[in-house]
């Protein structure tokens, strides 16, 4: 080992020694929590929420490649690998790894939702394992599908890193039909970014709708309206005791919110309905009504109904109350 790789190697175990020394973690029957999602969904708002309760620590992103700490503790290199049979095993290694009781993967000391005595955790997960979620849970875990409308969720996105991988493993996991795997060949060679995006939704929706049997499917649009009705069936379906922490912290804009605008920001603050209301309607303004035809087209050719062209609410069926 030169001078170089002992350093990194040294930094490494001090860095895990610090971790052990702030954190104590004993994993209870109740189970851990995974939020499922898609990027720009409110997945860290409803991550944060949960933290409030008694005993929880948070994991959020944890097979981001884009940080060099899960690219080195996955030992996974690129989006290739990790969409691979190979990089599918090791995200579930990884994340059993991420679970167990001398690992701390949480906020930090100076964050207000850190607690040194921890028993469950809440996964926030956005990248990878869509189509394998059934093999990550135990008996005891509760699943969370957190959904958004595809055209907002696009708009607030500008990088689609895993876009041209994500679409061969999902030609290859035998899900994709032949008017699928049309619409994936002329939306990459030609689309508009846009385009782009509500296709990585679809693709990444029907890998998880799909391929797995557990989950309980949840939309932003309805934690924002009907915050108390969402909060409250998460916490009978996943034994949350405190229901007030979780109602108390639904004004606070969450972590991620840096990436809004300060309109945005605003509005997150507040605690009239019919201004929360707004954050599900402003995408409207800058899309006029063929582009959103022609956006909501793509996702009907993935037998995806959960929202309509037109609508800014998923439709009946998938709401709570």
């Amino acid at each position: 080992m030169d001078r170089s790789d002992y350093k990194e190697w040294a930094i490494y175990k001090l860095r895990q020694l610090t971790k052990r020394l702030i954190n104590l973690h004993d994993r209870n029957g109740n189970g851990d929590v995974f939020i499922f999602s898609v990027p720009r969904s409110g997945s860290t708002w409803l991550m944060e929420l949960i933290c409030t309760q008694p005993e929880f620590r948070y994991c959020a992103e944890p097979f981001n490649i884009r940080r060099s700490g899960v690219k080195r503790l996955a030992n996974i290199e690129n989006w290739e690998e990790l969409y691979g049979n190979v990089g599918q095993d090791k995200l579930l290694k990884y994340i059993n790894y991420l679970s167990r009781e001398e690992n701390f993967f949480g906020p930090g000391p100076h964050r207000n939702l850190y607690r040194f005595y921890t028993k469950r955790v809440v996964f926030k997960i956005i990248h990878g394992l869509e189509d394998n979620i059934d093999r990550v849970l135990r008996k005891q875990d509760t699943c969370l599908y957190l959904l958004r409308h595809p055209i907002p969720v696009s708009l607030s996105r500008n990088l689609y890193p895993r876009l041209k991988v994500l679409s061969t493993h999902y030609k290859n996991r035998q899900v994709c039909d032949p008017q699928e795997e049309d619409v994936i060949n002329k939306v990459i060679s030609k689309g508009t970014d846009l385009e782009k995006g509500v296709l990585s939704w679809c693709i990444q929706i029907s890998l998880m709708v799909k391929r797995n049997t557990r989950g309980n499917i949840l939309t932003y649009e309805e934690l924002v309206e009907y915050p108390e009705n969402v909060l409250s069936y998460i916490a009978r379906i996943a034994s949350l005791p405190d229901l007030n922490a979780m109602m108390d912290r639904v004004n606070v804009p969450s972590s991620s919110a840096e990436q809004s605008s300060q309109e945005t920001k605003s509005y997150l603050s507040s605690k009239q309905s019919q201004e929360r209301s707004w954050l599900i309607s402003k995408w409207k303004k800058g899309i006029s009504k063929e582009q959103e035809g022609r956006l909501m087209d793509i996702v009907k050719r993935f037998n995806i109904d959960i929202y309509d062209a037109g609508s800014l609410m998923p439709k009946e069926k998938y709401r709570l109350g």
